[in-house]
């Protein structure tokens, strides 16, 4: 509930700080799916908590979903879908798919990597639960706005 009520006050008009994130989670997928090395131990900026995690191989290909997650959020709460068709979140979606593809296509290139139909069902999953999660989210903003009035 604590976190509802913070975005309540968030003004939504000026958002540049959450195109950042965006920009900069895309940048970060790419990244990291084009690194030599998919073990994450060896990127200096990752946390050794998440490097764990990410490296065990019960987690290899679902993780690939997890930065899905908060693209998907991020895209859904920016002002980019607010009042939005469903049309339009079904091509944000196919918007993070892509970004999902050019990854694994990118790996074809790098003789370490390999590319993987599982990691694209996993980001797109990721995407899904992040999209859904702010529609959800916008929902019961607008519910609780109309309450107020």
């Amino acid at each position: 509930m604590a976190l509802i009520i913070y975005f309540v006050r968030i003004d939504f008009s000026n958002m540049r700080w959450l195109y950042g994130l965006i920009i900069i989670g895309v940048g970060l997928v790419l990244y990291l799916s084009w690194e030599p090395n998919p073990a994450l131990r060896s990127v200096w900026f990752v946390p050794d908590w998440v490097a764990k995690w990410t490296d065990t191989q019960a987690h290899e290909s679902s993780r690939t979903g997890v930065p899905f997650v908060f693209l998907g959020l991020f895209i859904g709460i920016s002002p980019l879908l607010s009042n939005k068709s469903f049309k339009h979140w079904l091509v944000a979606l196919l918007i993070l798919v892509a970004v999902l593809i050019a990854a694994e296509v990118g790996q074809l290139f790098i003789p370490t990597r390999h590319f993987e139909w599982y990691d694209i069902g996993w980001g797109a999953l990721g995407s899904v639960l992040g999209l859904l999660t702010a529609a959800l989210a916008r929902f019961i903003l607008v519910k609780l706005n109309w309450q107020k009035k």
